[in-house]
């Protein structure tokens, strides 16, 4: 019995050590969980899992954007009709050539 009665003071004085730690504990977390600590907190957790943060994705969709040519809608459409022009052109050129050539033909052959 008395065996129990000391398990009991144990078991109490135990428990009582484990509610101060959650008090001490509780006390820690709210003057710990403002914004600014979160966002840091968050940023650690991400650098060490090799994430990037928004930093690194805003700085590297820059340099990205920096580093290739882009061409505006009116370059496109510029360049577009070029190359129309030429296709017209080089067409031309090639229903003359073939009509030189067919003529050449006949009267090589009719002659």
């Amino acid at each position: 019995m008395e065996k129990n009665q000391n398990e009991m003071i144990l078991l109490n004085e135990k428990i009582d050590q484990l509610k101060q730690e959650v008090e001490a504990l509780s006390k820690v977390i709210e003057k710990k969980t403002d914004e600014n600590d979160v966002k840091v907190i968050i940023d650690e957790q991400m650098k060490e899992n090799k994430y990037m943060t928004n930093e690194q994705v805003a700085l590297t969709v820059d340099k990205i954007l920096t580093e290739k040519e882009f061409t505006t809608e009116t370059e496109v459409k510029n360049k577009t009709k070029e190359i129309h022009l030429k296709i017209v052109k080089w067409t031309i050129g090639t229903g003359l050539s073939v009509a030189a050539i067919i003529l050449a033909l006949l009267r090589v052959i009719l002659l």
